[in-house]
């Protein structure tokens, strides 16, 4: 069997993981890292090969929880956007945004990558 990998949030990273929100009146985001884990691969996407790159928009409220989430870039595939729209928006938190010491709501885009590799191969006996 293929072993099915969804890859991580493709934002660009400044070290701390945070980065500023798409509100026109910006604030900065700190995502809760251990929550923004990948989906599980869908099973019918794995047995069809199906792979690609889902974005969204959410919007995160008062509490850090998602409270709404869409499709702004389809992977080709509605299981696979299916699949992350449900998981990010049931899983993923971040710390709530604050403007002037008071939790506000923030929107930004964040993106999952469902990437079929090939099963790793055994690596040889080591020689001495």
């Amino acid at each position: 069997g293929s072993i099915a990998m969804a890859q991580a949030p493709a934002r660009a990273d400044n070290g701390s993981g945070s980065y500023l929100s798409d509100d026109r009146n910006r604030v900065m985001l700190r995502p809760i890292r251990e929550t923004h884990t990948l989906p599980p691969y869908p099973k019918e996407s794995i047995h069809l090969q199906e792979q690609g790159r889902v974005k969204l928009a959410v919007t995160i409220g008062t509490d850090g929880a998602i409270s709404r989430a869409s499709v702004v870039e389809p992977s080709g595939y509605q299981r696979l956007d299916d699949a992350a729209l449900q998981f990010v928006k049931s899983h993923w938190r971040w710390q709530p945004a604050m403007r002037a010491g008071k939790p506000v709501v923030a929107t930004t885009r964040v993106s999952v990558l469902f990437d079929l590799k090939p099963p790793p191969l055994p690596s040889p006996p080591k020689s001495r």
